[in-house]
Parts: C-alpha cells; sequence; structure tokens
C-alpha cells in the first residue's frame, strides 16, 4: 500500500466522521443525546522488529535475519466516532509518527546438522516513518446492576505500517569494516482483522478507567526491500528500479491489550491516558528477489514480527 493509498483512506474514514449520525445515544438520565467524538493523542511508543529468510544449501541451509531495535516514534493519533443507537458504537483513528535512533542488525549463517557458521554480520542506522490507520465496531450490553459498566465485544480492521531507511552500515563479521554508500530501505505493510472485549467503569463522578483486550487472527503481511549497494546491470545484481525483493505471508495473527483512564472535565470534555501493546507477526511465506537480467529467485519468507507499545495521553470532546 503506498502513501496515496493510505492518504486516500484517510480522507474517506474523515468525510464519514465528519457527517452527522442520524441516531443517537442514550445518556445516563435515559433521554437521547447526540453523542459524536473527535479527539487526539500522543502515543510515546517503543518498537522493535525483524524478518528472516532461509533457503537450501548442499548438507543444510543458509538464513538471513535482519533485527530492527529502538525504532521508537512518538505518534500523533487522531481519533473519531459516535454511537449509532444504544448498542452500537463506531471508531476510527490514524496516527503517524518519525523514527529516529534505531539499530539494525544483519546476520547471515549456515544452518548444518551439527554446525553453525555465522560468516557474516553488519550493523546499521535506522530512521524513518511509522503509520496506521484503525477502525473498530463495538456492541455494548449493559448489566442491570450497574447500568454505567458496559461490557462490549468489537470487531475490527487494522492497517500498520514502518518505512525504515537504513544507513551508517557497518561490518563487523568476518572483519570490521565501515560500508561506505549505504541508503538502503524496507517497509512493512500489515493488514489485520481483529476481535475484542471490551470494558468501562466509571470510579467516581469525575474519573473512569477503560479496559480492551484483541487478538487477532487473521494476519496480511506485505513487505519489500531495495538494496541500494547490491543493484547493477551483471545477471547477478539485484535491478535497478526497486523494489529489489518483496515479502508476503498470509499466515499471521497477533494481539494487544489497552488499560485507560478519563479524568471528565466535563459532559464533553475529558482528558485521557493510559498504555497499549501491539504485537503482529507473521510465517511461512514467499520472499521474491528481481535480478537485473529479467530473472526471479524464490526463497523461503520464514517469519516476521513487529511490536510497538508505550504511555499514551490526549485529550477526546463530545459533540
Amino acid at each position: 500500500m503506498k502513501v496515496s493509498r493510505f492518504s486516500f483512506v484517510i480522507f474517506s474514514v474523515s468525510l464519514f466522521l465528519l457527517h452527522p449520525f442520524t441516531t443517537h445515544a442514550v445518556s445516563q438520565y435515559g433521554a437521547y443525546e447526540p453523542d459524536r467524538s473527535f479527539g487526539f493523542q500522543e502515543w510515546f511508543t517503543s518498537g522493535e522488529a525483524s524478518w528472516q529468510i532461509s533457503f537450501p544449501i548442499t548438507g543444510g541451509r543458509t538464513e538471513s535475519e535482519l533485527n530492527f531495535k529502538h525504532i521508537d516514534s512518538p505518534i500523533t493519533v487522531l481519533r473519531g466516532g459516535g454511537n449509532l443507537d444504544s448498542e452500537w458504537s463506531f471508531d476510527a483513528s490514524v496516527g503517524f509518527g518519525s523514527i529516529s535512533g534505531g539499530r539494525g542488525t544483519d546476520t547471515d549463517r549456515d544452518i548444518f546438522p551439527t554446525l553453525v557458521d555465522v560468516w557474516s554480520v553488519s550493523t546499521q542506522d535506522i530512521s524513518g516513518d511509522v503509520r496506521f490507520l484503525e477502525i473498530n465496531l463495538a456492541h455494548w450490553e449493559r448489566v442491570e446492576r450497574n447500568q454505567k459498566a458496559p461490557w462490549g465485544i468489537g470487531v475490527g480492521f487494522l492497517h500498520y505500517e514502518d518505512r525504515l531507511t537504513i544507513t551508517n552500515g557497518v561490518q563487523t563479521v568476518p572483519v570490521y569494516s565501515p560500508i561506505s554508500g549505504l541508503n538502503s530501505t524496507y517497509d512493512f505493510y500489515w493488514n489485520a482483522l481483529k476481535v475484542s472485549a471490551l470494558h468501562e467503569r466509571p470510579l467516581d463522578e469525575n474519573f473512569s478507567f477503560s479496559a480492551a483486550v484483541s487478538l487477532y487472527p487473521y494476519v496480511n503481511y506485505y513487505g519489500e526491500g531495495y538494496w541500494n549497494l547490491r543493484t547493477g546491470t551483471n545477471p547477478t545484481d539485484f535491478r535497478l528500479s526497486p523494489p529489489s525483493f518483496t515479502h508476503k505471508s498470509t499466515m499471521g495473527f497477533g494481539y494487544e491489550a489497552s488499560l485507560g483512564f478519563a479524568y471528565h472535565f466535563t459532559d464533553t470534555a475529558e482528558f485521557t491516558a493510559g498504555y497499549r501493546y501491539l504485537y503482529l507477526k507473521a510465517k511461512d511465506g514467499t520472499d521474491k528477489v528481481f535480478f537485473a537480467d529479467g530473472t526471479v529467485g524464490i526463497a523461503n519468507f520464514d517469519w516476521v514480527e513487529v511490536t510497538r507499545q508505550g504511555a499514551y495521553a490526549g485529550f477526546l470532546f463530545k459533540f
């Protein structure tokens, strides 16, 4: 998914959120009142990601593993939604941030029955961007003994991206040597469906808390890389135009948990804060490498995973 498609989805969701809802929510006094919301958060995240490919060799296999550590970023999140009726609610959010100060490690090894030969290790500086789009639909049930503390079941969709730039490489195995001119890229694209268990509860007249646990039973992954120092015109070089290779897998899963607190200034404004943890993984996919002579090499895309977590704080307004 390219930037233009991502922007189009954001624009479409924004138009939906700005359109007035024709149904209303039940207030705590039993009367119907409009209930839409818009807010923003800053999610102070730490992140890491990694992937591995492999292919057979005589007597064993070769593995290439890349790890991206400390791909941290404050993420600005814009939220909007509303109640469709007394039991159903909808919300959507978009998030975007910049990554700096990350560290990458590229490890190549040969695996034999009685030997592991690590024959290449290099490190790099990592920067880039992170963004996501999330859409959720929830059904709420209120227990008779506590009408103000509903439980909910939700379904949703998540699109998540890490778009990384890889520079300042240093070879550390077999010998220490700076890698001149490194300016490669790798982009992670995740699309996932989720189911959630939700709960909200007031603590007193001004404070409340919320909790959510989500599972991602279906995760589709696509990644693409451009290795600038491997491109050229020889048959064994990567082609000059990006991408140099792609990764695809539909065998994914994930989970997410969040816990939040809200301070209600008024009936229409509140301060929110909490913690959110997200994990996604895919495996058993296909690695395709595009060579300069037009041929395509196929290898095993063993696995890919990403973790992003951190505290958040923001404001939510209802109207």
